[in-house]
């Protein structure tokens, strides 16, 4: 019989996230943007650390293939992503760095946290 998953943690020493980041623009003075969460996240040493899926169609791919509850894919088809960019990623409990980053930052939405 196969597994059917019922939440989207698939790993239990890391955190799972549906987020949406917020297109940010460049400072007109310095040229300077905030950092891009999702290429840390791939370049992060941590083993556990992964984007998933990126972008809103992929994310309701992913989810839809893997996933057995409905109230994740509904809340990602009706969020306006407009002007935002939506992802699925995992990081590790030992990455504090990442965590904070993602849960503190003013341009990344938390959708769902497992």
């Amino acid at each position: 019989m196969a597994k059917i998953r019922t939440g989207f943690v698939s790993n239990s020493s890391s955190s799972s996230f549906i987020i949406a980041i917020s297109e940010t623009n460049k400072c007109p003075h310095c040229g300077r943007s905030d950092v891009d969460i999702l290429d840390l996240v791939r370049r992060s040493s941590y083993c556990d650390n992964e984007v998933t899926a990126e972008g809103k169609e992929e994310v309701i791919k992913h989810l839809s293939e893997w996933y057995e509850s409905d109230k994740y894919i509904k809340k990602i088809k009706d969020f306006d992503d407009k002007d935002k960019q939506i992802a699925m990623i995992e990081i590790s409990y030992h990455d504090d760095v990442l965590n904070n980053l993602i849960t503190e930052s003013n341009n990344i939405e938390i959708l769902f946290k497992e």
